[in-house]
């Protein structure tokens, strides 16, 4: 098997390509999330005082 550098360099552009969409959008629903559990647990804690 003749692998060569551009060969590589290649496979690693698209599966960047394929996979950054993924992991930008994991992050932004994983900071929302996080943002929303922080708002409920102090809206939960404005209404017990």
């Amino acid at each position: 098997m003749n692998h060569d550098a551009l060969e590589a360099g290649m496979f690693w552009a698209g599966a960047l390509m394929a996979l950054a969409p993924l992991v930008f959008g994991a992050i932004v629903i994983g900071v929302w999330w996080v943002q929303k559990k922080k708002a409920d647990r102090a809206r939960g804690q404005n209404a017990a005082d």
